[in-house]
């Protein structure tokens, strides 16, 4: 995390946080000698807690709960599943009673026969890993083996959830598809990138700054060239 200070002629010890001079961005320290020095980050560090009237420290440490693991505090929280294997949802985002449910979806598959039809019964693979997921304390999760040769992985951030999905074997094309439970939120897509608008509970947009979004999309490999030959198709229902 990048970090600037503002400049200061004073060389005197810091002895505590300033807690009421908080900001998103920034951190606010006491001297010994009085003076202030004010730490600015290039993400939010602090997120207001509406009950508590006051900016509390972002804490995005993924704690177990049993039958999932979900991050410490921050604006938003975050349950991640630890059976996506049994049909329980990846994850499940929370702020202010909305909520945004990610569910990866199998690619149905479909049986060619010798006479040249197609069988119309729909088949969908299930999640060839059966074990517990991979885990980081500071935000990371890793899915390993949700397909053959491809793992998921997702990072919580300050703003919001980072996804990565690792494909470890090659193929003409890929393509994975994901099932997205809204509830309270008006999604719209635009220049290559989805907007998720907080609506109250007549369905109207309560802002029009979007609460989250999906930027546009791009992929890498093991040598760090980036390309953006790959896209999305949303389909509401």
């Amino acid at each position: 995390m990048k970090e600037n200070k503002t400049e200061t002629l004073s060389d005197s010890v810091i002895i505590a946080e300033e807690k009421s001079l908080r900001r998103p961005n920034e951190k606010h320290y006491l001297r010994e000698d009085g003076s202030h020095v004010v730490s600015r980050y290039g993400m939010p560090v602090h997120y207001w807690d509406e009950e508590e009237k006051r900016y509390r420290t972002v804490d995005n440490r993924l704690v177990d709960h049993g039958e999932f693991y979900e991050n410490e505090k921050g604006a938003f929280k975050t349950r991640f599943s630890k059976t996506p294997a049994n049909g329980d949802a990846l994850y499940k985002l929370e702020k202010n009673g909305r909520s945004i449910v990610w569910e990866y979806i199998p690619i149905r598959k479909k049986r060619h026969f010798k006479s040249g039809s197609v069988c119309k019964q729909e088949h969908r693979e299930r999640l060839t890993n059966h074990e517990l997921p991979e885990v980081h304390t500071q935000g990371h999760i890793r899915y390993p083996d949700v397909s053959k040769n491809m793992d998921i992985e997702y990072t919580v951030a300050p703003m919001g959830v980072k996804e990565n999905i690792v494909i470890k074997g090659k193929k003409l094309s890929y393509k994975v598809a994901f099932k997205l439970l809204v509830n309270g939120y008006d999604v719209e897509e635009k220049e290559d990138e989805i907007y998720f608008y907080a609506c109250d509970t007549n369905g109207e947009r309560i802002s029009d700054v979007a609460e989250y979004k999906i930027p546009r999309m791009y992929m890498t490999d093991r040598a760090g060239k980036i390309s953006y030959d790959v896209g999305y198709i949303l389909d509401k229902q």
